[in-house]
């Protein structure tokens, strides 16, 4: 929990500094394609599960907060 509370928080960083650096809507799009790609190398860690079950239960959770950070982002945008 704590690991994704600091994720998130160094993604909407990134995303705000995007924004004052670049002052357009394309701040957005790289830090949408940024997150995108850091959430599909994230699920590589996943492979660690004991089990099956273990193994999709990590991927869920992986997936939803993912989902979560990047709609966050998404609506909090500022250009």
């Amino acid at each position: 929990m704590v690991a994704a509370a600091v994720s998130a928080a160094a993604g909407f960083l990134t995303l705000r500094l995007l924004e004052r650096l670049t002052r357009t809507r394309r701040a957005l799009r790289i830090w949408l394609v940024t997150a995108t790609v850091v959430a599909l190398v994230s699920l590589l860690g996943t492979t660690a599960g004991v089990s099956w079950g273990a193994t999709m239960t990590l991927v869920s959770l992986h997936s939803v907060v993912a989902a979560v950070v990047i709609a966050a982002g998404w609506r909090s945008r500022t250009c």
